[in-house]
């Protein structure tokens, strides 16, 4: 019984103490929009009740770097709303397609436990528009763009904005590695070379 209670007290003491560096951390890394607008998750305002409208998800996330990701990994996601003390039952994080908020200042002070702020993460370093239907054709790959909606990596073979258009490596002698005694025929997303009648060869050397 009492290797019992040991165990739970020094489970306890360790949740405490988890719980207690995690909000030292945050409060630590919480860095002022007028000072480094760059940072990743800078805070546009302090003290601020949630999120009312243009709300475009909800979630509860363990600290604000979560929520931070969560937005980043969102398509229309420039900024959230996090609430660092809350209950374990309810949202605590707030994401939105804009940053233009009017908070109300009257609000009381049990409201204005909120944090609102800039998402500055590099979305192509974070996510690859995960959870997000890929637009992108002939297997190209739907990634971040922080001026538009999304960007397209294309596969090899393919270009244009949503890699809808072969590459013709046949148009043009650089683009292909067919010998110069053979025949360039260009198929979807690559090229074939066949020897010159006369010749031998796998269409990239031939004698």
């Amino acid at each position: 019984m009492n290797i019992v209670f040991v165990v739970m007290f020094t489970l306890r003491i360790l949740v405490l103490f988890l719980q207690l560096h995690l909000a030292t951390a945050e409060e630590s890394i919480y860095v002022d929009y007028e000072s480094n607008p760059d940072h990743p998750f800078p805070v546009i305002r302090w003290d601020v009740p949630s999120l009312k409208t243009n709300i475009i998800a909800q979630s509860r996330e363990l600290t604000y770097q979560f929520c931070g990701l969560a937005c980043a990994e969102h398509r229309f996601c420039v900024a959230f709303n996090y609430q660092q003390q809350s209950e374990w039952n309810e949202w605590n994080c707030q994401l939105t397609n804009t940053t233009d908020h009017k908070f109300n200042n009257n609000a009381s002070k049990k409201e204005r436990v909120w944090t609102f702020i800039k998402d500055n993460a590099d979305r192509r370093q974070v996510a690859s528009c995960r959870g997000e239907v890929n637009e992108c054709h002939n297997g190209g790959t739907m990634i971040w763009d922080p001026v538009k909606p999304f960007n397209c990596l294309c596969e090899k073979g393919y270009e244009g904005e949503i890699c809808e258009k072969d590459i013709d490596e046949c148009s043009h002698a650089l683009a292909n590695e067919c010998d110069i005694n053979a025949n360039c025929t260009n198929t979807p997303g690559s090229y074939n070379c066949q020897c010159h009648v006369g010749w031998t060869g796998n269409g990239k050397v031939c004698s």
